[in-house]
């Protein structure tokens, strides 16, 4: 329909970019509708002109609703400077949010041109009132009669050009009450507006309308033109019900996350919970040791795979948000260092991280994850760099913008492979070669470091390295306190008697058993209860310390169950901390808002749960010693030579594990050593426990 209409109409979205336009416009751009689509005005206007026009779409947004600007523009097929008028009007989606406008471009130079000749205005505004197809009305502003249609009008109207003069404009068009005329009652110079067009046999048509006054035969008048948008309409109503469509998708999906999520977390806190509880035993032998770290180990593999997965879900579901806090960058930054030093020096690499001395201390902004983007780089960079080195390097751009490279000397990455390297489950045909990981790392860093209002890109040719860098904003934090590290793992309360009464309420038999089982070896008084309600009437009755309460339970569940502790004013109010194995962060917000001191995510580390505990409770704990003397070798054992009967082939799988990083093969390895020789193997595993790569390639180096 907008076809038939000479006007220029076109339809844009918020980024100024062309979503649509009629054939017109095709002729006022010089440009075919498939080449405009997805382009901006910068495509076809001259400069100065193309930045106004991008200022008046700002102000549209701006204000809202419907607005005239009177400008100039150059038609591209004769190169003639004319004025004009730009009828605008935003269109939104369900939530009443403005996504985009539409627009006639209105050619006013005529107009112009009859405020000087009133002879030459009356001329020309006929030839205007008649060849447009856009409706035409023009009515006597004292008494609001129509004095005239063109035969657009008349036709959308249904009436005769004879039987529509004479009538009331409001009739017809904006059906305003009297004395409320924006431009003769109200003052405006112009009217623009989204108005309903009534027709003879009643059909409400929305139109967009413009309302402005001129001269014509020596009086003034006002000249009302208007489009029939009803097409517009309609695509407004269908992206009403398209975002219904995925609102309600996006609703399923996260119920299915939040559900999956529960589902896989339960038994991962079981399996590491009580793999971690076992190792306390004093009955555990050292090989069995080795084996319940391998299974923490793989458990926690497992777990990240897990976590880097339903962190896309959530990412595609919108419920990913950002947790900014002021926290040390620079002990961020060494603690990485420390990490992929090891890493680096196990593949005889060079790395280098380099900040200047303008990157300040303390910043404010989300620690987990900026550090989850430097992993998933630095990771990558190790992975995927043989020989060379890898160099991080650390800088500020002006005040609040952090920059950070991260350039290694490995396979490089091709310009397909470019294409495609930000995209969830996408991996490079070095990276598929090489095997591991879910293609996901670079994926999540992306919309992390979008979610931080930054940028990141990458620089590579294929066998030449790669550069990867982001950009994002922070604030300076003024200094924190240090958390003082403890020396070992928590044995037992110190000092503390009678012992805090604690109750564990979850549904879950195996994840009760485990935390009873920790807490009960700790020297916490311990109750159970398996449902929101029970766990109600264990707090009213046995008033205990402090709950640990999961969220998921039958009959009620833990936020009820919260809700109701904490309005009632029978007993000492306990310190409440939230378990939960979902992976939704707004979980714990709800949690925190209904009433629990804290909140822990399953699976959980014993430590995690027994400081926060400690510090609700105001507890204190006995520590053991970092390492138990048997199995434990310090770094000095490096200066010692393997013994000369290991075996040749025994000793190159050592020495290639090592090199390698391969700290589980390495445990697996000193197994089999222990039956030639039980010191050795003590060493071995020792050194491999702390992850001293150095070490091990020293001791292996020496025989």
């Amino acid at each position: 329909m907008i076809d038939a209409i000479p006007n220029p109409i076109f339809i844009k979205d918020r980024e100024g970019k062309y979503l649509g336009a009629n054939s017109s416009f095709e002729k006022y751009v010089g440009m075919a509708t498939d080449e405009i689509m997805g382009k901006t005005v910068y495509e076809w206007a001259r400069p100065d002109l193309a930045v106004e026009y991008e200022n008046m779409d700002r102000d549209l947004f701006l204000h809202g609703g419907a607005q005239a600007y009177e400008t100039k523009t150059i038609f591209p097929a004769t190169g003639e400077l004319r004025d004009v008028i730009f009828n605008k009007a935003t269109f939104h989606d369900a939530d009443g949010a403005a996504i985009g406008l539409v627009g006639v471009i209105l050619d006013i130079t005529e107009r112009k041109k009859m405020e000087e000749t009133v002879r030459q205005s009356e001329l020309k505004a006929r030839t205007i009132l008649e060849s447009v197809f856009a409706g035409i009305m023009v009515i006597d502003p004292e008494t609001h009669m129509i004095v005239d249609v063109n035969p657009v009008a008349a036709k959308l109207i249904g009436m005769a050009k004879e039987d529509i003069v004479g009538h009331v404009c409001h009739e017809f068009t904006s059906l305003a009450r009297k004395g409320e005329c924006p431009v003769t009652d109200l003052g405006q110079v112009t009217d623009n507006a989204e108005r309903t067009l009534v027709t003879k046999g009643g059909k409400r048509v929305p139109i967009i309308k413009t309302v402005v006054p001129v001269i014509l035969d020596g009086r003034p008048h006002l000249l009302e033109s208007f489009v029939d948008i009803t097409q517009l309409k309609q695509m407004e109503e269908r992206l009403r019900d398209a975002k219904q469509v995925a609102d309600a998708a996006n609703l399923a999906k996260s119920r299915f996350l939040a559900n999956m999520s529960h589902e896989i977390r339960t038994p991962m806190n079981a399996i590491l919970g009580f793999s971690q509880l076992i190792e306390r035993e004093t009955a555990v032998t050292p090989l069995q040791k080795q084996r319940l770290d391998i299974i923490n180990r793989s458990g926690e593999h497992l777990l990240a795979l897990i976590n880097d997965i339903l962190e896309m879900s959530k990412i595609e579901a919108g419920r990913v948000v950002l947790n900014p806090g002021v926290f040390d960058f620079h002990a961020l930054l060494d603690d990485l260092e420390r990490m992929f030093g090891l890493r680096t020096d196990g593949k005889g690499l060079n790395f280098t991280m380099q900040r200047t001395d303008e990157v300040p201390r303390f910043i404010v902004t989300d620690e987990g994850k900026l550090r989850q983007v430097l992993v998933n780089l630095l990771g990558n960079a190790v992975k995927f760099t043989e020989e060379g080195e890898i160099a991080v390097r650390i800088s500020t751009e002006g005040p609040g913008l952090l920059s950070v490279e991260v350039e290694d000397t490995g396979h490089g990455i091709g310009e397909e492979d470019r294409a495609r390297l930000f995209r969830p489950f996408e991996q490079t045909d070095v990276g598929i070669k090489t095997g591991g990981g879910t293609g996901l790392g670079l994926a999540i860093s992306r919309e992390f470091i979008r979610l931080m209002e930054g940028e990141i890109g990458v620089r590579s040719e294929k066998g030449k390295g790669a550069l990867f860098y982001f950009r994002v904003p922070f604030s300076e934090g003024s200094e924190i306190a240090q958390i003082e590290a403890k020396p070992g793992r928590i044995e037992g309360l110190k000092s503390h008697v009678p012992a805090p009464r604690i109750l564990v309420a979850d549904d879950n038999d195996d994840n009760r058993l485990l935390i009873a089982s920790l807490l009960g070896h700790v020297g916490f008084e311990i109750r159970q209860a398996v449902n929101g309600i029970q766990a109600v009437d264990e707090v009213l009755q046995w008033q205990p310390h402090l709950v640990l309460m999961d969220l998921r339970m039958p009959l009620m569940d833990g936020y009820e169950a919260i809700r109701r502790i904490r309005s009632s004013p029978r007993i000492d109010q306990p310190r409440i901390i939230t378990l939960t194995a979902s992976s939704l962060g707004s979980n714990a917000q709800e949690a925190l808002i209904a009433g629990s001191d804290d909140f822990v995510s399953k699976p959980f580390r014993e430590t995690d749960l027994l400081e926060k505990m400690g510090r609700l409770l105001e507890v204190e704990y006995i520590y053991g010693g970092e390492k138990e003397e048997e199995g434990f070798a310090g770094t000095e054992d490096a200066d010692r030579p393997l013994a000369g009967h290991i075996p040749e082939e025994m000793i190159g799988r050592i020495k290639e594990a090592a090199i390698d990083g391969d700290f589980e093969h390495i445990l697996e390895l000193a197994a089999e050593v222990e039956t030639l020789d039980l010191g050795l193997a003590r060493k071995l595993r020792g050194l491999a426990e702390i992850f001293d790569m150095k070490s091990l390639l020293k001791m292996i180096e020496k025989r």
